[in-house]
């Protein structure tokens, strides 16, 4: 199960969940909440309603100058067994990442989404943005069919593990930015579709 914060993170694996025709996996959404404890009775909640979860995955951001609220949120989520895919500052530095190698450092949000659009006129001709509209024709292209959206996503934790190293726990992500774990959660998304493959 996989439960997340934003919009965009919620499409962006459900859009994943069609391509690779993930049907074991489910997702929920909760609002923003404004504390740890708040966060954790939502998640717990909606993971209570299933009896066939093996893995809570917790999404969301970091908040700029938020650190200790998120710290917060991982620890209180850990405690119940949650897995952590943290992006600091933002998601998307994970979606830019599928398309390209980035290197720069110290970014709020605001950057981060203007490149994303830069990046994506230029590789797809079309500009990324919140919208639902938009967001919905970029991840069409990112995960058009199954093959496309395996090689993005080898990509994008190929560009990441380069960036990372060995790391990829949340306490790294929130001290370094832009920097998230969600190519963990990638990872296992791509290892069940090809255990899948293999028995079809």
């Amino acid at each position: 199960m996989i439960v997340v914060e934003g919009q965009t993170e919620k499409l962006y694996f459900e859009r994943l969940k069609e391509s690779l025709r993930l049907a074991s996996i489910s997702f929920d959404f909760i609002t923003k909440s404004s504390t740890p404890d708040k966060m954790v009775d939502s998640v717990r909640k909606k993971a209570g309603r299933r009896k066939d979860i093996d893995e809570v995955w917790y999404v969301f951001d970091s908040e700029v100058n938020q650190k200790e609220n998120v710290r917060g949120h991982c620890s209180a989520a850990q405690k119940i067994g949650c897995e952590i895919g943290l992006s600091n500052p933002c998601f998307e530095f994970w979606l830019l990442l599928h398309i390209s190698d980035y290197g720069k450092t110290n970014l709020n949000p605001e950057d981060l989404e203007k490149d994303l659009i830069a990046e994506s006129e230029k590789h797809f001709k079309i500009g990324y943005s919140k919208k639902e509209s938009k967001i919905q024709k970029f991840y069409n292209i990112l995960f058009e069919d199954k093959d496309i959206a395996e090689s993005f996503l080898k990509a994008a934790a190929d560009r990441l593990d380069k960036h990372l190293g060995s790391e990829a726990g949340w306490e790294f992500v929130l001290e370094n930015n832009p920097s998230t774990n969600v190519h963990v959660l990638a990872k296992t998304l791509l290892n069940e579709y090809k255990a899948k493959s293999r028995l079809t």
